[in-house]
């Protein structure tokens, strides 16, 4: 719990994964999250930064602190799970839900509004420490 978490993702580097829609439309969405939602070339770093984390069940926290996306810096918690997969590896798996509004940002549309995205994000990441 007195831990600190620092973390910036190379914005050029996340993934849609939503399964619901065509291969080429996803395309789509990727290209127009990156130029336009994200503007990568601007901004090509997202990152966390904790100040508070709590344990709240076995191997389980949440984790306050500042998310920011495109400069923008504002107020965020994730869900974090901790698990020792083996004597030398830890695995940490994170969730949390980003309001684009938020950021400033208008959640994107491609095919002229007939695929669009809600103004919250279901964000997902693992991270896994291997000792050397």
């Amino acid at each position: 719990e007195s831990s600190t978490v620092k973390i910036e993702i190379e914005a050029d580097s996340l993934i849609c994964e939503d399964d619901w829609v065509s291969a080429k439309d996803l395309a789509k969405i990727d290209r127009e999250a990156k130029t336009s939602v994200l503007k990568v070339e601007q901004y090509p770093v997202i990152a966390f930064r904790s100040s508070g984390m709590r344990l709240i069940g076995a191997d389980r926290f949440e984790v306050d602190g500042k998310l920011e996306i495109r400069g923008r810096s504002e107020a965020s918690r994730v869900l974090l799970t901790m698990k020792r997969t083996s004597a030398d590896e830890l695995r940490f798996d994170g969730e949390s839900v980003v309001a684009l509004k938020t950021y400033g940002i208008k959640p994107p549309s491609v095919a002229f509004g007939v695929v669009g995205t809600k103004n919250e994000m279901d964000l997902s990441f693992r991270i896994v420490a291997r000792r050397n």
